[in-house]
């Protein structure tokens, strides 16, 4: 976002942005009405913005924090061995526990009575089609396709279906029949009958 810089002839300026916001700056004191650069120690835009309008670079009022000589200090110095929990020494203090989340309470819309289907059924009014809710439809799918399901069915049509089950019944058993001879004796892997009843083929 561009900032357009009004200067007070001194250090302080007036940043105007593009959706007529505005902020105070005054780089003397390194300080902006937004409060980025006191936080961070890094200019924000609109101290960028008036630092490049006095012609100086934006790296020469970043905080000491964040330069290299400030880092070799912090590390200079020689850095302690420390040792393994294992020999921490124990404390007889009470471990702390986490803390139990409990739920606060908040609006429920099934039980409230500005809800406007809660409304209707106080007053007895059934729900057209058009406001029912999914889960409220597919029930009513579900039933109608249970008692299409229950309908009485024709005699014939009853015939044709117990034919084409015996059917598939005869073509299950003739595949899953296996006749094996051993020692004299037939033996199938599926089903459980008389031997008197088959005949073996040797």
């Amino acid at each position: 976002m561009e900032y357009i810089a009004h200067w007070n002839g001194h250090d302080q300026f007036e940043l105007e942005g593009c959706y007529s916001d505005r902020h105070t700056l005054n780089l003397s004191e390194q300080t902006c009405s937004c409060r980025k650069w006191q936080l961070t120690g890094i200019p924000c835009a609109h101290a960028i913005a008036g630092i490049f309008f006095m012609g100086y670079k934006p790296e020469d009022y970043v905080d000491e924090c964040y330069k290299k000589t400030v880092f070799l200090k912090t590390y200079s110095h020689l850095m302690m061995p420390l040792h393994g929990p294992e020999e921490w020494p124990q404390s007889d203090r009470k471990l702390l526990l986490p803390r139990v989340i409990e739920r606060m309470p908040g609006h429920n819309s099934r039980t409230c009575p500005q809800n406007p289907k809660n409304q209707q059924q106080e007053q007895n009014v059934e729900v057209p089609p058009a406001e029912r809710t999914k889960k409220s439809q597919r029930k009513a799918n579900a039933r109608l396709a249970k008692e299409k399901q229950n309908v009485d069915v024709l005699p014939a049509e009853k015939n044709r279906k117990g034919k084409r089950k015996a059917d598939a019944r005869d073509q299950q058993v003739n595949k899953s029949m296996r006749l094996t001879k051993h020692c004299g004796i037939a033996r199938y892997p599926n089903f459980k009958s008389e031997i008197s009843d088959w005949t073996i083929v040797s």
